[in-house]
């Protein structure tokens, strides 16, 4: 059985060699997610390699019904850095966005658009929306509960509707 969270964990790590940053790559709903970056926070060791993070999101829904294809999905993703609540919006979008996030989300992209097992036809093209999310630094990030599950201010991009289609095994 093909895994859309282990493609993307390989393109995490192949996303991190190229770029020359170690990406934390998490995947699950939102409240999960930050449950793993608090464990992250309570030893020196781990709190290292916590940021930046890449998050796949789910649940997402595999779609069968093409017989020429394993499936096809649409799926939100997230790459997030560290901030400070004390950066203005310049020094965040200079030392995060420019800095960090958008040369991650270039390789992202190119990876994705590389990996084999997935189809973007003849111009390879990576269909998704984009979005410089400001608001995660400046406000934080709150649950359906009105609560913060992240204990860290982040910087980040959202990936939404990223549109794959995974080739069958053979297909390749």
């Amino acid at each position: 059985m093909i895994s859309i969270v282990d493609i993307f964990k390989d393109i995490s790590r192949k996303t991190s060699v190229g770029v020359g940053i170690n990406l934390n790559f998490l995947f699950g709903e939102w409240a999960q997610i930050a449950r793993e970056m608090d464990i992250l926070s309570k030893s020196p060791i781990t709190e290292a390699g916590k940021w930046p993070l890449l998050a796949l999101f789910t649940p997402f829904e595999e779609d069968k019904s093409d017989p020429y294809l394993y499936c096809t999905a649409s799926l939100d993703l997230m790459i997030a850095t560290r901030t400070l609540s004390d950066y203005t919006n310049d020094q965040r979008l200079s030392i995060s966005y420019k800095e960090v996030l958008h040369p991650v989300y270039e390789h992202l992209i190119a990876e994705i658009g590389r990996d084999n097992r997935l189809d973007f036809g003849p111009k390879n093209i990576v269909p998704h929306r984009y979005v410089d999310n400001m608001r995660y630094g400046s406000r934080g990030v709150y649950g359906s509960d009105g609560k913060k599950p992240f204990a860290d201010l982040f910087d980040g991009i959202d990936i939404l509707n990223l549109e794959i289609k995974v080739k069958k095994p053979n297909c390749r």
